[in-house]
């Protein structure tokens, strides 16, 4: 894989925390200029993202009464969710889904038209089905394979830390839930 000057991602990508799935993925070769604006929505969805993956279980299967009544209209909403955003999707024309690592710094992803290494834009992950708006951080391309698909590695840049913590929490939690449907299968 050919690196620019960035040593350690590559490492990080491996050990760090991370959330592994097909995504949507585009990247956007545009200048990275990341303002108040971009940063209130970034917020946005990773806040959309966190209430939609959000589970509501009553405490125990004797749980009755409100607990369970509320937990019973959690799913009917995110259910009513899912599907408008699955109308919404349908209406944009969304990248193909890549195979995605995204860690709290960075990310690494398959795709057969790579970004030039080094190079600055714009990552725009979707990151849920019910959530039409992408996720847009300003990352730069810090390596790229020679193999058939490319795998590209791209750190953020310069994400302020509230962006950055919310970031970190989503990941976090996706990783903790993969492990935990990991184990499940193994067990039967």
């Amino acid at each position: 894989m050919e690196r620019g000057d960035a040593g350690s991602l590559g490492a990080t990508l491996e050990t760090a925390p991370a959330a592994v799935r097909p995504l949507p993925l585009r990247w956007c070769p545009e200048s990275p200029d990341f303002d108040q604006a971009a940063l209130g929505e970034a917020l946005r969805v990773l806040a959309t993202v966190a209430a939609l993956e959000e589970h509501v279980r009553p405490q125990g299967e004797e749980a009755g009464g409100v607990e369970a009544e509320v937990a019973r209209l959690n799913q009917k909403v995110q259910l009513l969710m899912e599907m408008v955003g699955s109308l919404i999707r349908a209406q944009l024309s969304l990248p193909k889904a890549a195979s995605v690592r995204l860690t709290a710094v960075g990310l690494r992803w398959q795709t057969d038209m790579p970004p030039a290494l080094d190079s600055r834009g714009m990552i725009e992950l979707w990151l849920h089905p019910a959530c039409p708006d992408p996720l847009r951080l300003p990352a730069r391309v810090l390596a790229v394979s020679s193999d058939s698909p490319t795998t590209v590695e791209a750190a953020f840049e310069e994400l302020p830390e509230v962006l950055s913590g919310a970031l970190e929490k989503l990941v976090f939690l996706r990783h903790r839930r993969e492990l935990a449907e990991s184990r499940q299968l193994r067990r039967g």
